[in-house]
């Protein structure tokens, strides 16, 4: 209840940070969040893009982290897509199951999931000063 934008109506928001998302707990309406470093615009910010083994977050190499931006920019958080495309699958061809809306990446073969997550480079490097958005 304690949003600039909720001052005097009370209204409870309940913030689900494996969604990234707000919800209105009276109306349901729920808006997509986001964090990005104060003072850098969206289009200046540069995405970090990571997947998750054991308790440990592991950097894609820059071409999977590319291909996965554009993406992530071209279909939207909520898209789910099939490839072949990361650098370490070249010549075996194992179809992944990328899903945005969940940030997981599945091999379509052995089924194995993995977390993944898009953070802003400039807040990757240092956490302190983000600012967090709505949308």
């Amino acid at each position: 209840t304690e949003f600039s934008f909720n001052k005097g109506i009370g209204t409870v928001y309940e913030i689900n940070f494996s969604k990234m998302a707000q919800v209105n707990t009276s109306s349901a309406t729920s808006r997509n969040i986001r964090r990005r470093e104060e003072g850098v615009a969206l289009s200046e910010a540069k995405a970090v893009w990571e997947w998750q083994d054991g308790s440990t977050w592991m950097a894609f190499h820059h071409t999977d982290a590319a291909m996965l931006e554009s993406k992530y920019t071209a279909l939207g958080p909520e898209a789910n897509f099939s490839t072949t495309e990361f650098s370490f699958n070249k010549d075996i061809g194992t179809v992944y199951e990328i899903d945005f809306s969940k940030m997981t990446q599945v091999n379509s073969s052995s089924k194995k999931s993995r977390k993944l997550r898009r953070r802003d480079e400039k807040a990757a490097e240092s956490e302190a000063s983000a600012v967090w958005e709505w949308w």
